[in-house]
């Protein structure tokens, strides 16, 4: 998959973060979610502002206001969603899909999920 140039251009921020988080294997993800949420364009390129990890601004749909922030915010988001969705590799996508529902959704879909049998397209059109 190509991806945007506006998000190619965050990689080496990506890199840095993703290694302060122990996510050195899933930039490429990243770059993914970037791509999805927001094609690396305007200030809140994660759509990070309303996640937990958002402690600057205000958490409402693009209140983030500075790219590097909101990638750092992004990163640890989409770490917990993979941490709890149960991930074990970059290659496990059955644990990543569910993680990225959870990235998108909340935390909480992860939970809702597990105990409705998993991330299926059922479920994540819940």
């Amino acid at each position: 998959m190509q991806l945007p140039a506006a998000v190619e251009n965050y990689r080496p921020i990506v890199s840095a973060y993703a290694s302060e988080f122990g996510m050195s294997d899933y930039v490429d993800l990243v770059l993914a979610v970037m791509t999805q949420e927001s094609s690396g364009e305007g200030l809140d390129p994660m759509q990070a502002s309303e996640g937990a990890y958002n402690t600057k601004y205000p958490k409402t749909p693009n209140g983030i206001t500075d790219p590097q922030y909101s990638i750092w915010c992004g990163i640890q988001e989409l770490k917990a969603a993979l941490d709890k969705a149960g991930c074990t590799s970059p290659y496990d996508m059955e644990h990543i899909k569910l993680a990225l529902q959870g990235y998108n959704y909340g935390p909480g879909f992860i939970t809702w999920a597990k105990s409705h049998g998993g991330y299926s397209e059922p479920n994540a059109l819940q």
